[in-house]
């Protein structure tokens, strides 16, 4: 059997907000969606479960090297000599050409006596950073759209609001 691995893997957001009764959160939140249009908007968005690193995430990392792609990156900046710099399961992010990219790291991650470290990580990088960009740890993120071109929410006679979306990575534009 040959199996051909195609581009694509992509993060996706499923959010449902609870009931809000505050009128100016719900503003908020109506002007949000409509000011998406649609697909044609962009906003940031992460794991809300996974803003802190488990590891000790120390120093300041940035990419060590441009035009990498593939399932790892050369990484300097980190802490001296730390185990555990970054744990399996930890969510980074860094700039790739013109979008934000956010990844999982699939094992735990040491950095060396130079504060060097590779991380290995998922989904495979699209578009190669910039030398020295800077590796985001706390509240990492990607670039993301509208799944659906129509936004809407509820609204309840009591005026309780209720909001849902659905959003994919934005891989272009």
């Amino acid at each position: 059997m040959q199996t051909l691995e195609m581009p694509g893997a992509v993060w996706t957001l499923d959010a449902a907000l609870p009931p809000i009764q505050n009128a100016a959160w719900a503003a908020a939140w109506r002007v949000f969606l409509t000011q998406l249009r649609g697909q044609a908007g962009r906003f940031y968005a992460g794991d809300p479960k996974r803003k802190t690193p488990r590891g000790a995430a120390t120093g300041t990392p940035l990419v060590k090297g441009a035009s990498q792609t593939g399932t790892s990156l050369l990484t300097d900046g980190w802490s001296f000599s730390t185990a555990r710099i970054l744990r399996k399961g930890d969510h980074v992010a860094f700039q790739g050409g013109s979008r934000r990219e956010l990844h999982l790291v699939t094992a735990d991650v040491a950095s060396d006596g130079s504060g060097n470290a590779t991380i290995p990580l998922e989904p495979p990088i699209r578009s190669a950073p910039a030398d020295n960009a800077a590796i985001i740890v706390t509240a990492p993120t990607c670039i993301m759209m509208l799944a659906d071109p129509t936004a809407g929410w509820d609204e309840s006679e009591a005026g309780i609001y209720g909001f849902a979306l659905s959003a994919v990575e934005a891989l272009y534009g």
